[in-house]
């Protein structure tokens, strides 16, 4: 069947459709995940010593524990239900899997320790900038040609997650106050830049590589590098001492949230996102990854780590133009990502 025949050509646009859905549901997945992550390094913070609860060091080995944890029980789960998978391992698998997955550990922990000094919805706003970090990329790192019309569609979702952020006060009440001005800010922007490396490897590997493989070496990474970071930091080591981990295994907050990020969050969003997003050009994915903190932000107002404001809802109006406009054309799009490769 030719490139050009009509049933490869609906064919084609039936898989776009599928995957556009499928990231909108990775993006419904990892908004639930900003509040429910806060909520459980607050409850896991109050199994750390006193003097290392409020402090830069009981953070690290917070988040670090968390993801540890949390990637350790991915891993397992996923290679369980994907085991008739696991097996026959290409080079592509390998390179995407550990590329995407040290991009991700450090842009997760780096989100992570931000989230401790910031509002869930401006967190949202500043991990969201790879819309537009992406397309940059492309464009002037890798020389790739970009969609036609991506750029009104990544002013808007800018400007949207803008709005969404702004006067973002969070009703946690436990949050820390940072060491100096815009910390975690700071710490969430790169963390972006992370995501941005994480996004381009799995639009160069995971086109060749089989997405269970890859979703698997992918938690591995993640999982061996949380458990290093929380168990060497300061205070990290009382997180993993039998009494400490009984007490928080039996703590409700670190139960229902641990479980529904591990689930939803981690195993059947990556596993959509690795499956997907290959099929599209990286710069249309990067857009509709704006969608996470219009998500982020419903799920806190959900949760109250969020008082609800006018601009919530502007902003997330003005992000869902923007996914409208990026999908739309859909030919044009197939064509320059049938051309850059």
């Amino acid at each position: 069947m030719t490139p050009n025949h009509p049933l490869q050509t609906e064919l084609d646009a039936q898989r776009r459709r599928t995957a556009i859905f499928a990231l909108v549901a990775c993006n419904l997945f990892w908004g639930w995940s900003f509040p429910a992550m806060q909520l459980a390094q607050t409850a896991l913070a109050e199994h750390l010593p006193d003097a290392q609860r409020d402090s830069l060091g009981g953070a690290l080995s917070v988040a670090g524990a968390f993801i540890g944890w949390r990637f350790l029980a991915a891993a397992i789960l996923y290679s369980l239900f994907s085991l008739r998978h696991q097996r026959g391992f290409t080079k592509a698998d390998v390179f995407g899997g550990c590329s995407t997955g040290l991009c991700f550990t450090l842009g997760l922990f780096l989100q992570l320790i931000g989230l401790r000094f910031t509002p869930p919805s401006v967190s949202g706003f500043l991990t969201a900038l790879v819309v537009i970090l992406v397309p940059l990329a492309q464009r002037f790192v890798l020389r790739q040609a970009l969609p036609p019309g991506i750029w009104p569609g990544i002013g808007l979702a800018l400007s949207g997650m803008a709005v969404l952020s702004w006067n973002g006060e969070s009703a946690l009440t436990s949050r820390i106050d940072p060491p100096w001005p815009l910390f975690g800010e700071t710490l969430t922007v790169l963390g972006s830049l992370a995501f941005t490396g994480q996004i381009l490897c799995l639009d160069r590997f995971g086109k060749a590589a089989h997405p269970a493989r890859l979703s698997s070496i992918m938690f591995g990474v993640t999982a061996l590098g949380g458990l290093l970071i929380g168990a060497l930091s300061a205070g990290g080591g009382a997180l993993f001492e039998p009494s400490g981990l009984a007490e928080i295994a039996a703590d409700r907050t670190v139960q229902w949230t641990f479980l529904s990020v591990v689930i939803f969050s981690s195993g059947l969003a990556f596993h959509l996102m690795n499956t997907h997003q290959p099929r599209l050009p990286a710069s249309l994915a990067g857009v509709l990854y704006g969608l996470e903190p219009v998500f982020a932000t419903l799920f806190s107002l959900l949760l109250r780590t969020d008082d609800p404001r006018p601009n919530l809802f502007i902003g997330g109006a003005l992000v869902f133009m923007a996914i409208l406009v990026v999908t739309r054309p859909a030919p044009r799009v197939l064509e320059s990502s049938a051309s850059t490769g």
